[in-house]
């Protein structure tokens, strides 16, 4: 028992250790995937008229709208997340956006879900529904434009 309080010591110095990097984490994935967001939304932009055509042979109404509108919204959303900006609530349509794509473009994987989980996360949408899901739940760190504005405010309550 006498191990005890040197175990909890040091424990609690590898928690504190670790904490360190969150920040430093959570900027390298919004940078990462906001980046592949900006060039996944930049590569149907320039190309609208085949991403309107595929939107169509998935069934998505109004096709060419909605080709816009999803490219813009992992562009735009994509920057917000790199700047970290609004970071939360940028993650919310991108979440709707990639949850779409799993039941069109994606629905053997969505389907077939508790039968073959591999092929659901090997798909595109997993990775930024789970990179959203933890910027919204985390927050973007203390390296985003979000962090600045809260302490410049006064609003921070970390």
């Amino acid at each position: 028992m006498s191990h005890l309080p040197a175990m909890k010591t040091f424990y609690q110095g590898l928690i504190d250790f670790s904490s360190s990097f969150q920040s430093l984490f959570l900027l390298g994935i919004r940078l990462f995937w906001g980046y592949q967001l900006v060039q996944s939304g930049f590569g149907k932009w320039t190309s609208i008229a085949s991403t309107a055509s595929f939107f169509d042979k998935l069934g998505i109404p109004l096709p060419l709208f909605n080709a816009y509108f999803v490219s813009s919204i992992e562009m735009g959303c994509g920057a917000l997340l790199m700047l970290g900006f609004a970071s939360r609530l940028a993650t919310l349509p991108i979440m709707a956006v990639m949850s779409v794509a799993y039941m069109t473009a994606h629905q053997k994987a969505l389907k077939t879900l508790w039968e073959d989980p591999q092929t659901f996360i090997s798909q595109g949408p997993f990775t930024f529904i789970l990179i959203s899901f933890m910027i919204f739940t985390f927050g973007p760190g203390k390296f985003a434009l979000d962090t600045f504005l809260e302490r410049r405010w006064g609003t921070q309550k970390r």
